[in-house]
């Protein structure tokens, strides 16, 4: 059986780095980020909750999700470094179940049309 590598995400106050067993595989700066926003990912039998940082206009973005080490920490610290950011977002990303439910947390709300453009 191949083990799945799993992504870990480390932060400080400008950059977000994807770690892969200790090498940095990618990295974003804060200063960046145009637009954060979150959305659920249909798996068949579970949904995973996603963060997505828009970095331009036509919808080029990162992405994280609560799977990744690192995951709740970040949140944690969004509100921080994002004055403004959305709060008490979860559940209105939650439910209902199988469904994308994106929803902006932070900054210029422009996904949705991007989206709903693709």
């Amino acid at each position: 059986m191949v083990e799945k590598v799993k992504i870990s995400i480390i932060f400080d106050e400008i950059n977000l780095y994807y770690m892969e067993k200790d090498i940095c595989i990618e990295k974003f700066a804060w200063e960046s980020v145009l637009e954060i926003f979150a959305f659920k990912v249909d798996l068949f039998s579970i949904d995973e909750i996603c963060i997505g940082f828009r970095i331009d206009d036509e919808g080029t973005y990162n992405e994280i999700n609560e799977e990744m080490h690192g995951y709740n920490e970040l949140l944690n610290f969004l509100t921080v470094q994002f004055y403004g950011i959305k709060e008490n977002w979860f559940s209105e990303v939650a439910h209902p179940a199988f469904e994308t439910n994106l929803t902006s947390l932070w900054g210029n709300k422009k996904i949705e049309e991007i989206w709903n453009n693709k």
